[in-house]
């Protein structure tokens, strides 16, 4: 008789990829998570992983026996719903999203889950795009909200909004009335979150204006970096909407080029199993709260007051 401990074990060993992250998310020891998939293999009569080297992979027929735990899966999560006078189990979901999701529309997304879907528990986590990325890739999150990359084929991914950089500088040093060169920035270092590469489309650019910096200084905080852009300790590359208010008022100056920055586009990352199924909800959301543009002010303006 196949079990629902042994769906689950095997609809989280293949959403995750390993038995370690499987048994880290159901809170059991590896070998438990071992022995249900070897007594679900028993019980369906054909095996379900082959082994390729150290990797698991699944046979044909573990393929089509995944489909189907999925389906098992989330029909399981629905009669735990039915449960209680018919009140929802709580679920906890975690959502990572950078710091500029975090200055301007978090806050309304928390709420909006509270209201519409008050079972659902929100826990956000605020890093890096590429630490969210890992994140998610190891099952700590189950969505992301970042910039767009290329992921593993388990990962699917649901656009967002399309969001306009800019380069900036300090007013002491640049004039908004200027065009300039890669090469006139040579002596100037780039204030940036984390390494080269978070972002493509800003790095590919960075790249064809022919842009080599002094120094790429790792700036953990979006509006450190305003600040010290506007001391003139380096240049940042910065969602527009977040320094505008700083720009008109002559704080900030918009380094200008032939070439302007492409628009960078934000994705909603998740599992595809679940992506499309049993958090759609929250993803539908996200994407009615995700809106950088309207929030944005809400940096400059709080800094420009101080």
């Amino acid at each position: 008789m196949i079990t629902i401990r042994q769906v689950e074990a095997l609809v989280w060993t293949v959403r995750l990829g390993t038995l370690s992250r499987a048994a880290q998310r159901l809170n059991a020891a590896q070998p438990t998570i071992s022995k249900r998939l070897q007594e679900l293999e028993t019980a369906c009569g054909f095996e379900i992983f082959e082994k390729r080297g150290r990797k698991l992979y699944l046979t044909e027929k573990g393929k089509n026996l995944n489909v189907l735990a999925e389906k098992i899966f989330a029909l399981a999560s629905q009669v735990e719903d039915l449960k209680n006078d018919e009140t929802p189990v709580e679920r906890r979901i975690s959502i990572g999203v950078t710091e500029f999701a975090a200055h301007t529309w978090v806050v309304d997304l928390v709420e909006q889950i509270r209201s519409e879907l008050p079972h659902f528990v929100p826990q956000i986590s605020i890093e890096h795009c590429g630490i969210l990325r890992d994140k998610l890739v190891r099952g700590d999150l189950d969505l992301i909200v970042c910039p767009s990359y290329t992921h593993d084929a388990d990962i699917s991914s649901q656009q967002a909004q399309e969001i306009k950089f800019a380069m900036v500088g300090s007013p002491r040093y640049f004039s908004s009335d200027q065009m300039y060169q890669g090469q006139d920035l040579a002596r100037y270092s780039f204030l940036t979150h984390g390494s080269i590469g978070t972002i493509g489309a800003v790095d590919t650019w960075i790249a064809d204006i022919g842009w080599s910096p002094y120094e790429v200084v790792q700036v953990d905080s979006l509006v450190a970096q305003i600040e010290m852009a506007r001391a003139g300790m380096g240049l940042a590359v910065l969602p527009k909407a977040s320094v505008s208010t700083l720009i008109a008022s002559g704080q900030l100056t918009e380094i200008k080029f032939e070439e302007n920055i492409c628009n960078v586009l934000y994705r909603i990352y998740g599992r595809k199993s679940e992506l499309s199924s049993s958090l759609k909800n929250i993803v539908d959301i996200i994407r009615d709260i995700c809106n950088f543009e309207s929030h944005g002010q809400y940096i400059a303006e709080r800094h420009a007051s101080s």
